[in-house]
């Protein structure tokens, strides 16, 4: 007749089960474990169309951008010179079409020709340079290849006559051309240093 404990053993549902090896069962943890990561992850191909789905949106907004000008301020910054800078031919005496301008810091009016010779975009390289008074600058424009071919067409027909040179919209000077003007002019305004290193640094 068996005893209490060897009821209670026999009733134990896990003695009878084999015991497996730790190795296997680490083996089949890592496998259950590859395949929930498996499950988880999109297809390849879903991954290739959502890829391709965004190039697509991507090139209809460049394509949008270029067609319609409306559009264009969205997509793309326009960058504009901190120091607006143009050259005109001048008069001292009113003629046709011309504007009338008065030349900051003094009673001199000229008459602006409405016609630009050059611009920022025909700088290529601007610095600051010592002015008439050792508290006084100036600033030293060399200008493109382009834009010194503009300066000599323009100035040597202008020979006799003023010349503008205007900063943000105002004359800062309105000199008589001697000679023809090429590759360089330099900007005499009486500026502190201050004043020139910002307008050198504007102009480009």
């Amino acid at each position: 007749m068996k005893n209490l404990n060897t009821l209670l053993q026999d009733a134990d549902p896990v003695r009878w089960e084999d015991a497996t090896p730790r190795e296997t069962l680490a083996r089949q943890r890592r496998a259950l474990l590859a395949e929930v990561r498996t499950a988880d992850r999109p297809p390849q191909k879903m991954v290739a169309r959502r890829y391709a789905l965004l190039a697509a949106a991507a090139l209809a907004a460049i394509v949008a951008a270029l067609l319609l000008p409306g559009l264009r301020p969205l997509f793309v910054a326009e960058v504009h010179a901190a120091v607006q800078f143009e050259v005109r031919l001048a008069d001292d005496q009113p003629l046709p079409d011309r504007q009338e301008a008065r030349v900051t810091g003094s009673d001199r009016t000229v008459f602006l020709s409405k016609d630009v010779v050059v611009t920022n975009g025909d700088i290529q390289r601007a610095e600051v340079v010592p002015g008439g008074d050792p508290s006084q600058f100036s600033v030293s424009v060399e200008f493109t290849p382009s834009g010194a071919q503009k300066m000599k067409t323009a100035t040597e027909k202008q020979i006799g006559r003023r010349m503008a040179i205007l900063l943000d919209g105002k004359v800062v000077m309105a000199p008589t051309i001697r000679s023809a003007i090429g590759s360089a002019a330099v900007i005499t305004g009486k500026f502190t240093r201050a004043e020139a290193e910002r307008i050198a640094a504007g102009l480009k």
